[in-house]
């Protein structure tokens, strides 16, 4: 199971393209997440023609980590400004503000970035 792992992350990133789709879908998940009204579906939808062109495992790649990381980047508006910038960070909000209010902003956006937010509302 190891193997192809190793196998398929070679494959996606052994080609310096492949490598710049992540870099581009990385930084603009984080845009489009952080900004409250346009979620990274917005960019997704943006971004849809362009991927025809594409590998299909690098489009995969591409609206996967769009997603992963706009999700991240609309933690960061709930948690510091109490506006969602997604709507999966609704919940977000509700426990990040009031940490930002008590001066413990990194500590809660630490806590989003290494805990999923599912987990967390699932722990008794």
């Amino acid at each position: 199971m190891i193997d192809n792992f190793i196998s398929g992350s070679a494959a996606l990133f052994g080609d310096p393209f492949t490598i710049g789709i992540f870099i581009f879908g990385v930084i603009g998940g984080m845009l489009f997440g952080a900004i409250p009204g346009v979620s990274m579906l917005t960019l997704a939808a943006i971004l849809l023609p362009f991927t025809a062109s594409l590998e299909p495992a690098q489009g995969v790649m591409l609206f996967a980590v769009i997603y992963c990381t706009g999700t991240y980047g609309g933690a960061i508006t709930a948690i510091l400004f109490n506006i969602p910038g997604a709507p999966e960070n609704a919940p977000t909000a509700f426990d990040g503000y009031p940490m930002t209010l008590k001066g413990n902003p990194v500590k809660q956006l630490g806590l989003r970035f290494c805990v999923p937010q599912s987990v967390v509302f699932h722990l008794p």
